[in-house]
């Protein structure tokens, strides 16, 4: 059952963010008004990071906890019959307050994460997950939820149906049908599986920005663009300057700058610090305990619910519907996909060995550069060479931008009134071909070290018409942030990762759902990825390129 919707609130929403939350909640300890318990005055609704305070959301949480839980209490309470409207709908916008400040606070976490963050996540965490709990295992709440499902369900329409039928086998799913004792060992498991996450989610972006390779000597850095040589003078000041430069990981298994960097011992550091990141190589950051633990405690969770495994337990809700579907898959893929694949390292490692000599076997951390100097020669051109068309700022608007409104007729201005939480943000109001507000789109793009590997989308509120709240969307990369004054330029594949997230993004934008719970990227996990593929497809367009 998922607890975090995301969402910010107009109507009834607005109705229940005026329900009692304590004076204490509301304002801080200096007397001030916490902005996260009162509605905003910027446009859509939006977070308004000039006056909201890291100290503003552990207290806004637990308000909105209570608030939540006063809710449901309503809901087991009434003594009429239940219905559609009384229980399923009620639960719905029960945690509307709720919603709004955690759709902020963990878009944070997963971007920004500062000290005060990370500490105010270690103290939200099991609180979430206790409520989580008491909500999925509420025998009451569960009843009358049940008695809609089967006495009203077939004769709802539409969202009304949907609604309803997602709601309940959330509960199913949650365990709401599970023995006494069973209930207890689930919840159990959740609240140390939750614990288990956190500090997964803590340790692995710690023990990235640990791994960083430090450089002594320019040449060492042989083969990099002059750029790239700044951007590795530029991190390493940034993080303490223990050499004049330093290679930041980044998310990927694989490393990008392996391509062009000549030092293979060099290379050997870099892509070993980075499969290394979170292993029992350096034991301060030893993931390995953790992901196992995990591991077992997910195959207990999924025999508990009846499935042989914890993977077709999570994949029912999927297209693919169980883990013989995803094995037979997979199979068939490396069937046919494994004669290509050594066919080509096999022809990389040849071509290495003209230079290298006979005796010369291709590493991991030879690949990237050994194909680029192939492409070179085969194609006589290389991603350092087509980077400068492809500067940050232009792949937006005339890029990513240009595709939307020539496929959409989505408008994008620009509002610098609307503040981030980052002074690398950018804030832009999408509208349709009439005018007609549809959305607000942020975006983050540059790395930094509070901000966690990859690229993601996700919402400080989803759209939803029961709510009247239009859809506030960002998106998130960790792409190298030029030196002042020089343009940031990103690689090709850099490009198709800007479209590709951009995609998902659109399915938030173009959200048309009545109920929040069913907007935006509420579908199945193995679905969610087409329309950011389909989106990533345009990057090659030769009008659009």
């Amino acid at each position: 059952m998922r607890l975090n919707k995301t969402l910010l609130t107009f109507g009834l929403a607005a109705v229940l963010l005026q329900m009692p939350t304590s004076t204490d909640a509301q304002t801080t300890a200096g007397g001030r008004q916490n902005p996260l318990l009162q509605k905003s005055s910027l446009p859509f609704g939006a977070p308004d990071f000039s006056k909201i305070q890291e100290s503003d959301y552990l207290p806004a949480i637990e308000a909105a906890i209570k608030n939540q839980r006063e809710n449901i209490q309503k809901i087991v309470s009434n003594k009429k019959k239940p219905t559609f409207q009384n229980t399923i709908l009620a639960y719905e916008e029960s945690g509307v307050l709720l919603d709004k400040v955690t759709s902020v606070f963990f878009g944070l976490t997963s971007a920004h994460k500062t000290p005060v963050i990370a500490e105010t996540q270690k103290k939200v965490s099991p609180l979430l997950t206790e409520l989580e709990n008491e909500i999925s295992f509420n025998q009451k709440l569960f009843e009358r939820i049940k008695y809609v499902y089967d006495n009203e369900y077939k004769k709802l329409k539409g969202e009304d149906q949907r609604l309803t039928e997602v709601i309940y086998k959330s509960f199913v799913r949650s365990g709401a049908l599970l023995s006494p004792e069973k209930m207890e060992r689930m919840k159990a498991i959740n609240s140390r599986i939750s614990e288990l996450q956190q500090q997964w989610g803590n340790l692995l972006p710690a023990a990235t920005n640990a791994a960083v390779v430090w450089v002594q000597n320019k040449e060492e850095l042989t083969g990099l663009s002059d750029a790239d040589i700044a951007q590795c003078k530029k991190d390493a000041e940034s993080r303490g300057g223990k050499a004049p430069y330093c290679i930041v990981i980044v998310n990927t298994t694989q490393q990008a700058i392996l391509t062009n960097l000549q030092n293979r011992e060099l290379r050997k550091k870099v892509y070993e610090a980075s499969i290394h990141r979170a292993d029992a190589t350096n034991p301060d950051y030893n993931t390995f305990p953790i992901v196992t633990e995990i591991a077992k405690l997910r195959a207990e969770k999924g025999q508990l619910m009846g499935y042989k495994n914890y993977a077709d337990y999570s994949l029912e809700k999927t297209m693919a519907k169980n883990s013989k579907n995803v094995n037979d898959f997979l199979s068939q893929l490396i069937k046919e996909y494994t004669p290509k694949a050594k066919a080509e390292t096999q022809a990389i490692e040849q071509y290495a060995q003209k230079t290298e000599g006979k005796d010369f076997k291709l590493q991991p951390y030879d690949r990237f550069y050994y194909s680029a100097k192939m492409k070179k020669e085969m194609l006589n051109i290389t991603d350092d060479e087509v980077k400068p068309y492809f500067n940050i700022d232009s792949v937006q608007v005339n890029g990513v931008f240009y595709a939307a409104h020539r496929v959409y007729g989505l408008n994008f201005k620009q509002r610098k009134d609307i503040p981030t939480y980052h002074p690398d943000m950018k804030v832009f109001e999408v509208s349709d071909k009439n005018g007609k507000p549809l959305a607000l789109f942020y975006s983050d793009y540059f790395r930094r070290p509070t901000k966690r590997g990859g690229a993601w989308m996700s919402s400080f509120a989803k759209q939803s018409k029961q709510r009247g709240q239009l859809p506030i969307i960002y998106n998130v990369c960790n792409n190298a942030k030029a030196p002042e004054g020089q343009p940031s330029l990103i690689t090709w594949d850099e490009v198709c990762t800007l479209f590709h997230e951009f995609g998902h993004a659109l399915h938030g934008i173009l959200s048309d759902c009545k109920y929040n719970t069913l907007s935006g990227t509420a579908v199945a996990r193995d679905f969610v990825e087409m329309p950011s593929q389909f989106n990533e497809s345009f990057a090659s367009i030769p009008e659009i390129f």
